[in-house]
């Protein structure tokens, strides 16, 4: 090759290149930012919507249907999903993954503007904001003290919060736990009947004499003033002299008709960590933010804030500790990777400059591959760093080709410039040809959208442009440096080292003897041969359906922690709920496993939301000692310690590589419109699931919600008396949960001042008919007279997909994996009485499963039409690559057998390593055809060619397997942190590559030869036919 002649002419000129790629990488390395896996982001926009008072049925009725009608016609729509709950609309809209997110926005702010004429006027101004995979907790800590309780909260609310807010890469800091000031207005319902006063009355007459307003300008001596009506009380004492109202005897006064309160707002969620009550902080990251990066910022603008304040600030979970083990972890694979490739070549090489010289070609392909991935933007992460472990073996693959290559032409008398310019000749075009299948294999990769193309976009880019570079080494430096450095009798020496792996030449001597007699025995019983070869892949291929091979979407990590969620009653409230959490994580914490347990009650994350009530907790638990298998046992403890528990619901949840809880692995969405037939289709599907071995914790959202006091407004009646229905709600409303009706200033701080009915009354609700309600004229009439009352249980939340009501049914697994289980119970609901209009769908992880599987199986089609199209290039024949072509089931035995024999699970990441065999394997192929066909044209026969070929080729065919096996080893075996997403890949891959090295070694020289005989009967067929006559 010319290019190899020019290295060898000009030494320094490639020195000088490579040298340059090298430090422009180590200088990338060092600004290249390190995170978990690739930033991925999905294009979803969030709406949401307050309507304070509304039950979930009106929720859904009156807000989230009218704006599910306008955003259904957005362009790029994906999905639409919602929730109605009480008080809140929900809509989360997905976009096909090309569109610009701003847009979306944009575009979905339009919608809603427009869709605000068809909604209530009482709901408060909805929030629209891009929704992001990556928008999850990163740190979670908790601030206790001996402040009062008031104090500490302003504390974190004042200080903290806005201090954590302002670190570079975070994008919001939620606030869990702690109770505010506020002053309570405390209204005796008995003593407005007494003075004949109305709640709306008593609410304008308090606003309007606690305000602190501007009322304008004036012009005074050329001077202009601003003037403010301060009628805000100094002291809360104050509140009690507002007159509310007028009887003949005088002014009624406040504290005539209510209790004036200095207290603490009533918890909406309690926060522990290891039994110390405290308040928690979340800190979120931007999804451009880099995870250890942000972390570390988080941590030192902590440093002093407890002697400052007098306060502890503990770290509850900080999602980079798992990260950095991650990445020190895989980092350590791939330097044993290295030195057992390492070993390999001076094994097969006996030669120390020789093995130096090939693994020359690690160092610079790798850091300079480095380059590419800065200029793409990507970060240092699991998926990367796997690219460049795999990638070790492969790297010094060419560079093993060449240089035995040379080497075999030195020992045949020649000097080691003309050897390294025959060697360049008589293979360069197979040296090319493998690492292009290589390269190729992974554009239909690139072209995968969603979350398998966002995963695996940098994994490929590091072994393609790892690949080219290696290419390059291998035709460049690699002839350059043999040319200098080595000689044919650097292996004749009798040191001990020499003897001792002469004794191994001498057997790769003997075995090509072998090789070359079973290729010629193979070559008269090609019958039986390409028999063996079918039946083994039939074989394999069978594993699959007979469920030997178990399916998942992605491979589960243990990373040492792990929630437990918890549902109570409906109705039960945050501290009955806290009562029995704080029984379970006292047992937990005496656990000898356990590290630390961040407990919330009150707050729950979900798949869409985060859930408040005071029927729901969440117990984070964090681990010792984190790696494979360690969490299980822990949590088989921590199940039966909830399951002692009568009444509450639990399951646990791993966290999953994303960071924040996984959902409930399977999940069947029920979909329909008819809420009964619904409800009927949930319970069947429930039952299926109870009955199917290996699922546990199975639960639906037909969840009833607090029981209902209904109150319906007779619109003629109250018409009659002059009474507007809003006033119907604002007075309930003002009885039951209250209103802020003003502030009260203390210093530079500012509190609530909310009125409310006393504990006593709102607790009554019998008392709600006798309210009175005033009209524009003064005249009072009770409740009762307008309105109908009724109690009934609702739904507590009512979920939509693609504007249908959805309920879902999920279930954690135990003792089995996702697909067996999906299996079975896709077998019960073909039996299942399911009503006609309604229909069940997998979704979650089995959705993204069935996904993932389509996409990968579509790009290794195309990989496969592309590696053949690399062939008939090189080899000019439409025919003879279709011999190199059939080594890829080859691999299928190997990659399928070893799944099923070390029980991992076909998933997302081993389909992407069937892919990447597709262009290992050919290699072996390549070699031995291409060699072949350079004997043949020396005038040997075909099967004398072939013989010859697997004899020669033999050696660089087993070093360069040896050396992809042994480094892919160290991540096969799983023994550092994380592996569990990589152990199956590589498992799959030395399976592919040991069973494709043997079978290729028979079935291809067979199927040569079948075809060279088939061309031969075509080409003598044709020489019978007679010429056309003129």
């Amino acid at each position: 090759m010319k290019i190899t002649e020019l290295s060898l002419k000009r030494p320094s000129l490639m020195t000088v290149i490579f040298l340059s790629l090298f430090i422009l990488g180590l200088y990338s390395y060092g600004r290249l930012p390190a995170d978990l896996l690739p930033r991925m982001d999905f294009p979803y926009v969030a709406v949401m919507v307050p309507y304070p008072g509304a039950g979930p049925e009106d929720v859904e009725r009156k807000v989230t249907k009218p704006l599910e009608d306008a955003m259904s016609s957005l362009n790029n729509l994906d999905d639409l999903y919602s929730f109605s709950q009480e008080g809140l609309s929900a809509i989360w809209i997905g976009f096909k993954m090309d569109t610009d997110t701003d847009v979306a926005v944009n575009e979905v702010q339009r919608k809603y503007n427009a869709a605000l004429y068809d909604l209530p006027p009482d709901i408060e101004p909805g929030t629209i904001q891009q929704f992001s995979l990556n928008d999850i907790p990163i740190v979670q800590m908790s601030v206790s003290g001996n402040l009062p309780e008031a104090e500490l909260y302003d504390l974190v609310k004042n200080e903290l919060q806005p201090q954590l807010q302002q670190v570079k890469g975070v994008s919001r800091v939620m606030l869990l736990g702690g109770r505010e000031r506020e002053i309570r207005l405390e209204v005796q319902p008995e003593r407005l009947e007494v003075y004949k006063i109305s709640f709306l009355q008593l609410m304008m007459a308090v606003q309007g004499d606690n305000k602190n307003v501007p009322a304008g300008r004036v012009e005074q001596s050329g001077k202009n003033f601003m003037v403010r009506i301060k009628s805000q009380v100094s002291d809360p004492r104050e509140l009690e002299e507002i007159i509310v109202g007028n009887t003949p005897t005088g002014p009624v006064y406040l504290r005539n008709v209510a209790r004036v309160k200095d207290t603490l707002k009533d918890a909406e969620s309690i926060v522990r960590l290891n039994g110390q009550t405290g308040i928690g902080l979340m800190v979120f990251k931007r999804s451009d933010a880099n995870t250890i990066e942000t972390s570390e910022k988080i941590r030192k603008s902590l440093t002093g804030i407890g002697e400052k304040f007098g306060v502890s600030v503990a770290m509850a979970y900080d999602s980079s500790d798992f990260i950095k083990e991650a990445l020190e972890g895989i980092q350590e694979d791939l330097l044993l990777a290295v030195l057992v490739v390492a070993f390999v070549i001076f094994l097969f090489l006996r030669s120390l400059r020789g093995s130096l010289v090939i693994l020359l070609s690690i160092p610079v392909s790798l850091v300079s591959t480095l380059i590419f991935v800065q200029l793409f933007g990507f970060s240092v992460n699991l998926m990367t760093l796997l690219g460049a472990a795999l990638v070790v073996g492969i790297v010094v693959d060419d560079s093993i080709v060449v240089l035995e290559n040379i080497y075999r032409h030195m020992e045949q008398g020649e000097d080691p410039v003309t050897a390294a310019i025959h060697s360049s000749r008589e293979i360069g075009v197979a040296v090319v040809g493998i690492s292009l299948t290589l390269v190729v294999v992974f554009l239909p990769v690139a072209l995968i959208s969603g979350i398998t193309g966002e995963m695996f976009k940098e994994f490929a880019l590091v072994v393609v442009s790892a690949t080219l570079l290696s290419l390059m080494v291998a035709i460049t430096l690699i002839p350059m440096l043999a040319s200098r450095w080595t000689s044919a009798k650097e292996r004749e020496g009798t040191s001990f080292i020499n003897r001792v792996l002469g004794g191994f030449e001498r057997f790769l001597g003997r075995l090509s003897k072998d090789y070359e007699k079973s290729i010629r025995w193979a070559l008269n019983h090609k019958k039986a041969v390409i028999a063996i070869a079918v039946l083994a892949f039939m074989a394999s291929g069978a594993l699959i359906p007979l469920r030997m091979i178990k399916t998942e979407f992605i491979p589960k990590v243990d990373r040492g922690e792990f929630v437990l969620k918890l549902v109570g009653p409906p109705g039960t409230s945050t501290g009955k709920m806290d009562s029995i959490v704080k029984g379970m994580e006292d047992e937990i914490r005496a656990l000898p496993e356990i590290k630390d347990v961040f407990t919330s009650v009150g707050y729950a994350t979900g798949q869409h939301d985060a859930s408040a009530s005071g029927n729901v907790a969440e117990i984070h638990i964090t681990l010792k000692e984190s790696g494979v298998g360690k969490s299980e046992p822990v949590k088989q403890k921590a199940e039966a310690i909830a399951d002692r528990r009568a009444g509450i619901e639990s399951s646990i949840v791993l966290t999953s590589m994303f960071g924040g809880a996984e959902d409930a692995p399977l999940r069947l969405e029920v979909r329909g419109y008819n809420l009964k037939s619904l409800q009927k289709a949930t319970e069947a599907v429930k039952d299926i699931v109870s009955a199917t071995p290996g699922t546990r914790d199975i639960r639906t959202s037909v969840e009833t919600g607090l029981p209902e006091y209904n109150i319906r407004v007779d619109r003629d009646t109250a018409a009659a008396h002059g009474i507007l229905a809003g006033d119907v709600l604002e007075t309930v409303g003002l009885y039951l949960t209250g209103k802020v009706v003003g502030k009260y200033s203390d210093g530079e701080d500012q509190y609530d001042v909310r009125l409310i009915a006393d504990e006593e009354s709102r607790n009554d609700t019998s008392d709600i008919p006798g309210l009175l309600l005033a009209n524009r004229a003064g005249e009072y009439v009770r409740l009762g007279q307008v309105a109908r009352f009724s109690q009934v249980s609702g739904l507590k939340k009512i979920e939509r997909v693609d504007r249908q009501r959805v309920f879902v049914v999920s279930a954690n697994l135990e003792g089995r994996v996702l697909g067996d289980v999906v299996n079975d119970v896709k077998e019960k609901l073909k039996n299942a009485q399911i009503p006609p209009d309604i229909s069940v769908v997998f979704s979650g992880e089995q959705q993204m499963f069935e996904e993932s599987m389509g996409d990968l199986s579509g790009a290794m089609l195309l990989s496969l039409i592309f590696v053949y199209l690399i062939m008939v290039a090189i080899f000019e024949s439409f025919l003879l690559p279709l011999t190199i072509w059939l080594s890829v089931p080859l691999a299928m035995v190997g990659a399928l057998l070893s799944l099923a024999l070390t029980g991992h699970t076909l998933n997302m990441v081993t389909m992407v390593g069937f892919i990447m065999l597709v262009g290992l394997v050919t290699k072996n192929a390549i070699l031995l055809v291409d060699f072949a066909n350079n004997l043949r044209k020396g005038g040997l026969s075909v099967k004398e060619a072939l013989a010859q070929a697997g004899s020669i080729r033999l050696r660089p065919i087993l070093m360069t397997t040896t050396a992809m096996v042994m480094a892919m080893l160290p991540l096969a075996l799983g023994l550092s942190t994380g592996s569990e997403m990589r152990q199956g890949m590589s498992i799959a891959l030395i399976g592919g590559l040991i069973s494709s090295t043997c079978l290729t070694l028979f079935v291809v020289p067979v199927i040569y030869d079948v075809l060279e005989s088939l061309k031969d009967k075509v080409r003598r067929y044709k020489s019978t036919i007679p010429a056309p006559t003129e």
